[in-house]
């Protein structure tokens, strides 16, 4: 009896220790979370993966999260003054973040509905979460009416720099909001303007409708950018009929107009400006690809611009934005970028309406979603199947099966770790008995978010490797440099409980966070889904009064969908 009971426990202890981490992460989750069936094919719905969205969400309390003021890249610089104090401290409900997050799962085979979708949106009117009812026929959201970006709604007005404060004032010198700018004061509840709107009127629904403020999508809207060039790249030219290949010259200019640029003009082919542009969100690879747009004709610059040459109105032509809205993709804009430098905004300001670019660059998180899921890699049943006008499917195949494997290529080498991955911190085994669902607590250690493995091109024996000096290329450009991340750390504990390839493009500004991509099982794991996330936890918000570089909110809802979703799928 004693040798059967040792035997067993030995069994059991094995088969503990060799378990998935997604299973150990399985008390992250509360009972909020819908519960998948014992039967051994299980299959997640609309409804369900909704209700899973509003339980993860739930479960980190994102009203907790720290806001360190509203002026940018400042936070409140003066501790005395009072009106910049009233936005600082724990969000709470009544200023709940702006979340917008869309899930697309694949189902194993032999379910009746063979992938499962959901768009939730909260922000301070809906802290609980709105749900979002898709049309049948063209897949666009009909009870949400997305709405432009607008600084000034967020904070009550447009706050001026320090460096401008002085013209804040009244020309009695007697403002009550010395840092807001006189006549933009707005309330949370203003009327919006019809030019707010992103996307045509949706078709009336039965369903209660409402207006969300779509958070800037930061660096993610650099997808937008690689879409253009793919299509180029299966084209083989340009508008202008200018050749397109991987190793057309990308020109850069030097830092002097574009800081984020090396010293001397630097030149790098289409195929490293993409990785550059992708893999570590390099804003001087970006700056010189939107420069070609404009240089070969794809898009042309609105003759209205302001004294520094920033355009003031939308261009006169935009092939990107018409490729992306013959998609159906509508709410994937990007307005205003400078035809001299390739720039996408005002480098000094982020709440100036007419020129910023989180003013005039726009993505929600479904139509993003969608996009990847035009790049992914499916059986046919699992393709997208939307129409774009009444009896007019979407084209599958607008850009070719060979340069969708490229961007999946490069998207799966992405050295960036962050947001709703954070892979570049291997925390200690104690980790999940430290962060339970009933003890979120989140910024207390780096929180890895999904299970995802860092691509070998970034580790060295081991650690983290960043693009700088001549790796990945001679001469790299928009490196991190030395002491980016952590470089002593050792990564391979975690990499050898990873459980998912992460196709990811992540942004992060101090006014927005965001992390979009596909999300595959590596053998034997098998879930597949696609997450798109953007949100305003910019930098501007951390876990507590000290400022930190990011909130671990967002990496903690990361693990919690991804635990959530192995659960159903694995």
């Amino acid at each position: 009896m004693r040798t059967i009971l040792l035997l067993f426990l030995s069994v059991s202890i094995v088969g503990c220790a060799g378990q998935p981490e997604w299973r150990r992460r399985l008390q992250l989750l509360n009972d909020h979370f819908p519960r998948p069936p014992k039967q051994r094919v299980r299959c997640l719905s609309d409804d369900l993966l909704a209700q899973g969205i509003v339980a993860a969400v739930k479960s980190v309390d994102f009203s907790a999260v720290f806001d360190q003021g509203p002026l940018y890249g400042v936070g409140c610089p003066d501790p005395q003054q009072s009106l910049c104090q009233t936005l600082s401290g724990r969000v709470g409900k009544s200023r709940h973040p702006q979340l917008d997050l869309s899930l697309i799962a694949f189902n194993p085979p032999g379910c009746a509905q063979s992938y499962a979708k959901a768009t939730v949106v909260f922000d301070r009117s809906h802290p609980d979460g709105f749900v979002g009812q898709h049309d049948p026929k063209s897949l666009q959201i009909r009870n949400i009416r997305f709405r432009k970006w607008d600084e000034a709604r967020w904070n009550g007005g447009q706050y001026a720099l320090p460096t401008t404060a002085s013209s804040a004032q009244q020309e009695d010198g007697a403002s009550t909001n010395p840092l807001i700018l006189p006549g933009t004061e707005r309330t949370w509840e203003s009327p919006y303007s019809a030019d707010s709107l992103l996307h045509p009127e949706p078709a009336p629904s039965d369903e209660p409708s409402i207006d969300f403020l779509a958070p800037w999508p930061a660096s993610s809207f650099k997808m937008m950018v690689a879409t253009r060039f793919l299509k180029l790249l299966d084209d083989g030219h340009a508008q202008d009929g200018a050749s397109v290949t991987l190793e057309t010259p990308i020109p850069l200019l030097p830092k002097s107009l574009v800081p984020a640029c090396p010293e001397v003009a630097r030149t790098l082919t289409l195929q490293r400006a993409l990785e550059t542009m992708l893999q570590w969100s390099g804003n001087c690879a970006t700056a010189g690809l939107v420069r070609f747009l404009h240089q070969h004709q794809e898009i042309i610059q609105s003759e209205q611009t302001d004294s520094r040459g920033f355009p003031t109105a939308p261009p006169t032509r935009n092939l990107l934005n018409e490729q992306l809205a013959g998609l159906g993709l509508h709410t994937l804009q990007m307005n205003r970028t400078m035809a001299k430098l390739g720039r996408w905004g005002s480098p000094d300001n982020n709440y100036e309406q007419l020129t910023a670019s989180v003013a005039n660059n726009h993505m929600t998180s479904w139509d993003t979603a969608r996009l990847f899921w035009l790049f992914d890699e499916l059986p046919e049943s699992q393709r997208p199947q939307w129409e774009v006008r009444p009896g007019q499917p979407v084209w599958r195949d607008f850009v070719s099966p060979r340069h969708r494997e490229l961007l999946r290529e490069i998207l799966r080498d992405s050295y960036s770790g962050t947001e709703l991955s954070n892979n570049h911190h291997c925390p200690r085994p104690t980790y999940a008995a430290e962060h339970s669902a009933a003890s979120p607590g989140f910024g207390q250690v780096k929180e890895p978010g999904i299970l995802t493995r860092v691509p070998e091109k970034w580790l060295q024996n081991g650690k983290l490797r960043t693009p700088f000096a001549d790796h990945p290329y001679p001469q790299v450009v928009d490196d991190l440099g030395p002491g980016a991340g952590e470089r002593g750390a050792d990564l391979l504990p975690c990499q050898q409980k990873a459980e998912v390839a992460f196709l990811h493009k992540p942004g992060l500004t101090n006014v927005a966070a965001s992390s979009t991509g596909i999300a595959h099982g590596i053998a034997p794991f098998r879930r597949h889904y696609i997450i798109s996330f953007f949100s305003t936890l910019g930098t501007r918000y951390g876990d507590a009064a000290t400022p930190t570089e990011r909130t671990e909110s967002i990496p903690l809802l990361g693990a919690r969908i991804d635990t959530w979703l192995a659960w159903w799928l694995e």
